[in-house]
């Protein structure tokens, strides 16, 4: 059966490394919140459109429904939007700043997260190791699956993150997790649900291949554009 370090191992070696999500810490808070449920593709849009306007105390300033406005094409607007001001007071209370945070261990710092409306575990830890560079491996749906289809059988998110952070080194490049800005190791063009744009392969694409589904976010890591059809990894 192929390990963690196995697995890890081939896929870095057949696409290398890819870009990071964003460099700044609020915008990678602030897209981990708009692209859940929606496509990245959506996600893009709205920031665009935003500009400028796209920083946290632009955002603070805002009344509900002017931000709602602006994220209504990602979908749930006013849940979305609830949770975008609740994550930005939050973030105020540190003012604004990454390195304000950096004496805060990760448990607490996730506990926090967590304790807002709306950030659930796979955007808590997203935002762990996009925003503030912390060692947690995001686990999502791909995850789990992939892992299955090679013979493991986990009962919980919990032993596959304890799974991965025994075999991987404890650094926030190599974690496992997301999609940068726009990049689904699943699409082509489009990106997975919310990492930075780049290329990936389709659903449709690697069916016909006969490739097994693979976890966006532990791919994402390791993954930068492929060219062509997708290889098989394992």
């Amino acid at each position: 059966m192929l390990s963690a370090e196995g697995l890890y191992g081939r896929l870095l070696a057949a696409y290398g490394r890819p870009p990071w999500w964003s460099e700044d810490a609020y915008t990678v808070m602030f897209q981990a919140v708009l692209v859940q449920n929606t496509a990245w593709t959506n996600v893009k849009r709205t920031c665009a459109a935003m500009g400028g306007a796209l920083s946290p105390d632009n955002i603070a300033a805002m009344g509900q429904e002017e931000l709602e406005g602006h994220i209504r094409p990602c979908g749930f607007c006013k849940g979305k939007a609830r949770t975008v001001r609740a994550l930005t007071e939050w973030y105020a209370r540190y003012g604004y700043s990454r390195e304000a945070l950096a004496g805060v261990p990760t448990g607490a710092l996730r506990a926090e997260l967590l304790g807002i409306r709306g950030v659930g575990e796979e955007t808590a830890d997203v935002i762990l190791l996009y925003a503030f560079r912390r060692a947690v491996f995001v686990v999502d749906a791909y995850t789990r699956r992939i892992l299955a289809r090679i013979g493991h059988g986990f009962a919980s998110d919990a032993e596959i993150r304890a799974y991965f952070a025994a075999a991987l080194p404890a650094e926030a490049a190599v974690s496992g997790a997301a999609a940068g800005a726009g990049d689904t190791l699943l699409q082509k063009d489009a990106a997975l649900r919310g990492l930075p744009a780049g290329g990936g392969v389709r659903k449709e694409d690697m069916k016909r291949a006969g490739e097994p589904m693979l976890p966006r976010r532990f791919l994402a890591v390791i993954y930068s554009r492929p060219s062509g059809r997708a290889r098989r990894i394992c």
